[in-house]
């Protein structure tokens, strides 16, 4: 620990201040090493925090694209069955054709 003198000014100068800011002005230059310390934890904590608020963003983009996957998912089902529905109805329409062009003929 560094144990600050506050020195008296000069006998010519009236005010006092000027002696304070000679001790803030080497407080400044040399910090103590408790502040040092403590500047050391609060990073440690800053660092702690923007560690979790990471994680919780990269965990709510992950829950974003597992909805955004899921939902893909369900479009392509319900193309895939629409697709299947048309064909579907596809061939009926060919069959009922072809039934309707053999009645056709044999007429």
């Amino acid at each position: 620990f560094f144990f600050l003198m506050i020195r008296r000014p000069p006998r010519s100068t009236q005010s006092r201040s000027s002696a304070a800011s000679d001790v803030y002005k080497r407080q400044a230059q040399y910090p103590l090493k408790d502040q040092i310390e403590i500047d050391e934890q609060d990073c440690a904590a800053v660092h702690q925090k923007l560690d979790e608020e990471q994680s919780k963003i990269y965990e709510q983009s992950q829950a974003d694209k597992d909805l955004e996957d899921e939902i893909l998912r369900e479009i392509l089902e319900e193309q895939r069955k629409r697709q299947e529905e048309l064909e579907k109805e596809e061939k009926k329409s060919k069959k009922k054709k072809k039934k309707s062009k053999k009645q056709k003929d044999e007429l």
